[in-house]
């Protein structure tokens, strides 16, 4: 949902409030659904190139289709 220009303004200043209040800062479930996916996302691209430098120093080189195939990878969870 996408709020008046006035009404955001307004909405943003009254969480700045409570979280001075409260001392707790508040995060909306978006914010926070952000913020999982981005670790998410950053973990993933973290443990590419890890596996992709670890293969360098233990090789000497990567084959250009590995690194393809490691960057293509989406999910590195356990599967159940």
């Amino acid at each position: 949902m996408i709020l008046p220009e006035d009404i955001k303004l307004k909405f943003h200043e009254e969480i700045i409030k409570y979280e001075e209040k409260s001392n707790i800062p508040f995060i909306t479930t978006a914010e926070s659904i952000g913020i999982e996916k981005g670790i998410k996302k950053g973990t993933l691209d973290t443990v590419g190139d890890d596996v992709i430098e670890a293969q360098e120093i233990r090789f000497g080189f990567v084959h250009a289709n590995t690194i393809k195939t490691i960057k293509k990878i989406k999910n590195i969870e356990k599967p159940s």
